[in-house]
């Protein structure tokens, strides 16, 4: 449909065709034709606002999301930047300025011996079978015992 405007002698012929003769008849529907063209140009007006103005705050909302995923983004960034910068002296004070991980194997190294002194003084094979299995159920002998 495009933007054609109806006249009222429009209307006038098109209810004459239809079998609406009388002149005082006619000047009433056209009148509500009118009233009610009127009232739906206002509804179509208040539609099309509310509808602008949800897109507009959908818009928004899409906006405030998008800042609000970057600002913990940010925030979770700094907090692991803040957290290694924290952990990294206590690295260093612990397990020395060497790589960490043939570190982390000497100590394992130092935990098999610690648990072999401890099972040669009980004097007893089986406890350190019982302390194998129950490393091996912790997963903490992966590379202690092979």
């Amino acid at each position: 449909m495009g933007k054609e405007k109806v006249t009222v002698n429009d209307l006038k012929v098109t209810l004459s065709e239809i079998g609406v003769t009388s002149g005082l008849k006619q000047e009433k529907i056209i009148q509500r034709l009118q009233v009610n063209g009127c009232l739906i140009a206002m509804v179509t007006d208040v539609l099309d606002q509310l509808i602008k103005e949800e897109q507009g705050m959908f818009r928004l909302l899409s906006v405030q999301y998008k800042q609000e995923q970057k600002m913990h983004y940010t925030q979770m960034q700094d907090a692991a930047k803040k957290y290694y910068f924290h952990l990294k002296p206590f690295n260093k004070s612990f397990f020395g300025d060497e790589n960490i991980c043939a570190n982390l194997e000497d100590n394992a190294n130092d935990i098999y011996e610690i648990i072999k002194l401890l099972a040669d003084h009980t004097n007893d094979h089986k406890d350190m079978e019982v302390i194998k299995r129950n490393l091996r159920k912790r997963k903490l002998n992966h590379h202690i015992f092979d």
